[in-house]
C-alpha cells in the first residue's frame, strides 16, 4: 500500500472510531484506539504509522495529543487543524525542555558524585585517624544513597502536575521562554528565591529556610514562579527589547509608550 493510500485508510479508520467510540477533549472528538490497534487494522508497521502521523502534536493533516484515557497513556488522534494551545500543551512543551536538560546534565551530576564516592572510599581506606575515617564513612553512605536515588531523565507524574501549574502561572505563549530562562540562570533565580524567602520569614511565615540549589527543583520554581516572571521582565528592560504584548499587559506602567515624533 502506498503512503497516500495509507493516509486515506487511516483517515477512514479515525472517522469510524470516532463515530463509534469517540473521546472528547478540548471541544473535539478524538480517536482513542491504541497505536497497535491502528497499525494492525491498517496492515502496516509501527514505524510506518509514526511516519504518517508524526509525534505529538502531529503531522498534517493529523493532530495528536497524549493523554491518560481509562488509566492508560494514549495517543489521541484526529484529522483537522490544531486547536488553540491550553495549559496541558504548554506543560508538555516545558517537559520537552526539561527532558533535554536532564539528558544533558544528569551524566555530569552522576560523574561528580562518583568522583566524590571514590575520593571518600580512598580516604576511609587510607586514613589512620579514626575520627576522619568515621566522618568519611558517614559521608560515603550519603553519596551512595544519593547515587541509588538518582532520578531518570524524565519528568515524574508529580512534576508534570507542577508543569501544569507553571503553565497557568505564566503568560500564555511565554511559558517555555520563562522556564528556559530559569534553567539557564539558576543562580540568579535562586538568589531571588532566597530574598523572597527571607522576606517571608521576616513576616512570620513558615517557609523552608533559604538554600541554594545547584540543580533545578520544579516545585520550587512553581512556588516562586513570580520570581521567574520578574527575571523575564528585567531581561526585557535591561536589554531594551520589546516585550511580548501579553507580558506588557500584566504591568502596563512598567512599559511606557514610545513618544510620538513631532
Amino acid at each position: 500500500m502506498t503512503n497516500k493510500l495509507n493516509v486515506l485508510a487511516l483517515k477512514e479508520l479515525i472517522a469510524s472510531s470516532i463515530a463509534n467510540n469517540p473521546h472528547e477533549l478540548d471541544g473535539y472528538p478524538w480517536c482513542k484506539m491504541s497505536h497497535e490497534a491502528r497499525w494492525t487494522a491498517l496492515g502496516i508497521s509501527r514505524t510506518t504509522l509514526i511516519s504518517i502521523i508524526g509525534r505529538p502534536p502531529g503531522r498534517p493533516p493529523f493532530v495528536s495529543k497524549t493523554r491518560m484515557v481509562d488509566g492508560i497513556k494514549t495517543t489521541l488522534l484526529r484529522v483537522g487543524e490544531p486547536g488553540p494551545k491550553n495549559e496541558h500543551d504548554y506543560a508538555s512543551m516545558m517537559v520537552a525542555v526539561w527532558r533535554a536538560w536532564l539528558k544533558e546534565n544528569l551524566p555530569r551530576h552522576r560523574a561528580e558524585r562518583e568522583a566524590r564516592k571514590s575520593k571518600l572510599e580512598k580516604l576511609a581506606q587510607e586514613t589512620s585517624d579514626l575520627i576522619a575515617k568515621e566522618d568519611a564513612l558517614v559521608k560515603l553512605a550519603r553519596v551512595e544513597k544519593a547515587l541509588r536515588r538518582m532520578r531518570q531523565a524524565r519528568e515524574t507524574p508529580t512534576e508534570f502536575g507542577y508543569f501544569i501549574g507553571l503553565a497557568k502561572a505564566w503568560p500564555d505563549g511565554m511559558q517555555v521562554e520563562i522556564f528556559k530562562r530559569v534553567l539557564d540562570n539558576l543562580p540568579q533565580f535562586m538568589a531571588g528565591v532566597r530574598v523572597r524567602q527571607a522576606l517571608e520569614q521576616s513576616q512570620g511565615k513558615d517557609v523552608t529556610p533559604p538554600r541554594f540549589l545547584r540543580y533545578p527543583h520544579i516545585k520550587t520554581i512553581l512556588d516562586y514562579s513570580d520570581v521567574a516572571l520578574e527575571m523575564t521582565e528585567d531581561h526585557y528592560q535591561w536589554t531594551g527589547t520589546e516585550p511580548p504584548a501579553v507580558l506588557k499587559a500584566l504591568k502596563p506602567w512598567k512599559w511606557p509608550k514610545p513618544k510620538k515624533k513631532a
